[in-house]
C-alpha cells in the first residue's frame, strides 16, 4: 500500500491523473488485467483534517467517487491507472484538504492501493 499526498488540485479545473503501479521487488509494472478500481475523496464537516473519522457514521461523506465501473477510472494492463473528473464535478468541492482512498478488486480479493490526502484550492475563476 502506498501513502502520502497527491498533487494539489483546484475546484475550477479538470483533474486528470495517471499513475503507474510497479512491483517493489522487480520494479516491473503490475499486471492489472481484470482488476476493478474504486476511489473516494472524503470530507468531514468538523474541520480540514478529520483525524480518525468513522466514515459514513460521523458525518463524513464521499465528496467525490469514481471507479472503473462508472468510467472515471481506467486501467491498462501495463500497470497504468488513470482517473478523470471534469471541472464541473470539482466545482462542488470546498477548498480544503481531503482524505483519499483507492482500492483494487479482482475475483474475491480486495487490496488497498493508496491512502492519503489531496488538497483542493479555490480556483477563483468561474
Amino acid at each position: 500500500m502506498y501513502t502520502g499526498y497527491l498533487d494539489t488540485i483546484t475546484n475550477r479545473a479538470d483533474w486528470n491523473t495517471t499513475i503507474q503501479i510497479v512491483d517493489a521487488d522487480t520494479e516491473e509494472p503490475v499486471d492489472l488485467t481484470g482488476v476493478d478500481a474504486y476511489m473516494q475523496v472524503v470530507t468531514c464537516p468538523s474541520n480540514n483534517d478529520c483525524g480518525p473519522c468513522d466514515y459514513g457514521f460521523s458525518g463524513c461523506s464521499a465528496a467525490l467517487s469514481g471507479s472503473t465501473e462508472d468510467g472515471r477510472i481506467s486501467i491498462a494492463a501495463d500497470g497504468v491507472l488513470s482517473w478523470s473528473f471534469p471541472a464541473s464535478t470539482l466545482s462542488g468541492l470546498c477548498p480544503q484538504t481531503y482524505d483519499i482512498g483507492i482500492i483494487l478488486k479482482k475475483d474475491e480479493q480486495t487490496r488497498q492501493l493508496f491512502l492519503g490526502k489531496v488538497t483542493v484550492l479555490d480556483g477563483v475563476v468561474n
